[in-house]
């Protein structure tokens, strides 16, 4: 049932502009989000240089290198990644629990300022001679978070290299084989992917975006394409079958093929926030000589065989794709040690196999033409997977439970030009 009408979209009022009535108090103890106002154009480089030969018997082979520069990205990718200017500096963390100590309250007195209707101070404690000595270490300590939003200080640096076959459709076969091989770095700690989910939309430490600067989140460094076509033997003109039932039922097919592979993509990481200066996410700590990546196959990693008895999967040491023992939650006071991205820890590779056998139809001297076409999308019916859970603490760390893609489609068309 519909909780509001378009009679009354508000039912609970629209808040009203403060403007500058309030002077130096607007704002004061509430967060506050801004677009940043020095945001710049985005810009992108690309550039790339090939050499081709061809070769006997209408081939051909190719070397290829493609790069691109970004600069004046949006940290967040296709988000909106978000900067807290108002997070203390992480050089008081070696303050420890001192942070928590109730200190003199300089705001102790002051008028209990009214914010969007509110009329009790959200966050900055009027009534009380004391607070916390971390609410006065921030920039601006008469606010509460500051998130900066749209900024563009995202940079990115992909390099690729390309080899290449071609073979021209001749003597009833063609096709192409494409091998690449490239690297993706970034900034843009708010970027997204189906297949790895970020870890978060903003960064772990305000004053420190270089250390951001890592494995971009949609890198695959191999992806391998193969597209061959094959004319079958059979039919008019052709060696066997040139004639009659046999031409009429095997001739004039064509099979084509495009079996892609590729690796999978980062992942990013996320642990429990507390460290106690008010950022807004934490990585976890990498736990030194412990791989992160559990053994075993790619089909076991992902979920246990049927009929298993196992429930979590630890249980019986499959369906797990990371190893939590790798990974370990940041002290109270610390930022979290793992970078942004592992390069070395990805998702499950992804392969497909798409194939199309496709029979032309003659109708003697008729114009009128037809085809036959079979076509059989992930023909090896292999399944496809987004990543796995990758927050450090949770029940379900490192496990895969969420298809992504379709399984094997297969359909019959008739087709008739004239």
């Amino acid at each position: 049932m519909p909780t509001t009408s378009l009679t009354n979209a508000f039912p609970a009022g629209v808040l009203q502009p403060v403007a500058s009535g309030l002077g130096a108090l607007t704002g004061v103890g509430g967060q506050i989000e801004f677009i940043d106002q020095d945001k710049k154009a985005p810009y992108v480089q690309q550039y790339s240089i090939d050499v081709n030969r061809e070769l006997p018997g209408n081939m051909a082979i190719g070397f290829e290198y493609t790069g691109a520069t970004g600069r004046n990205l949006g940290l967040g990718g296709s988000n909106d990644g978000i900067i807290n200017i108002n997070q203390v500096d992480p050089k008081y963390l070696s303050l420890g629990s001192a942070l928590l100590d109730m200190v003199p309250n300089p705001f102790f007195g002051l008028p209990n300022v009214t914010f969007n209707g509110v009329s009790s101070p959200q966050g900055k404690n009027v009534t009380s001679p004391t607070i916390q000595r971390r609410e006065l270490l921030r920039p601006f300590p008469q606010f509460n978070n500051i998130l900066m939003r749209q900024n563009t200080g995202g940079k990115s640096q992909y390099h690729a290299a390309i080899v290449k076959f071609e073979k021209r459709m001749s003597h009833g076969w063609g096709g192409r084989v494409n091998y690449t091989y490239s690297r993706l770095k970034d900034n843009q700690f708010g970027e997204s992917n189906y297949f790895s989910t970020t870890s978060s939309t903003e960064m772990q430490d305000a004053y420190n975006l270089d250390a951001e600067y890592a494995i971009g989140l949609l890198d695959v460094p191999h992806k391998i394409t193969l597209s061959p076509i094959l004319e079958l033997p059979f039919g008019k003109g052709k060696k066997w079958a040139s004639s009659g039932a046999g031409a009429a039922i095997l001739g004039d097919w064509t099979l084509s093929s495009i079996v892609s592979i590729e690796s999978g993509f980062p992942t990013s990481y996320n642990a429990s926030t507390g460290s106690q200066i008010f950022t807004r996410t934490r990585r976890p700590n990498l736990v030194s000589g412990t791989d992160a990546e559990t053994s075993g196959t790619r089909y076991a990693r992902i979920a246990p065989p049927a009929g298993s008895a196992c429930v979590t999967g630890e249980e019986c040491g499959i369906g797990i794709w990371l190893n939590s023992a790798a990974f370990a939650q940041p002290g109270t006071y610390e930022l979290g040690t793992a970078p942004r991205t592992l390069g070395d820890v990805r998702t499950p590779h992804r392969n497909n196999w798409d194939f199309v056998a496709a029979k032309a139809v003659r109708f003697g001297s008729s114009r009128a033409r037809a085809q036959i076409r079979l076509e059989m999308l992930n023909i090896t019916n292999t399944a496809k997977t987004r990543g796995p859970n990758t927050t450090v603490g949770s029940s379900a760390f490192g496990q895969i439970r969420t298809q992504a893609g379709f399984m094997r489609i297969t359909q019959l068309m008739f087709r008739v030009s004239y």
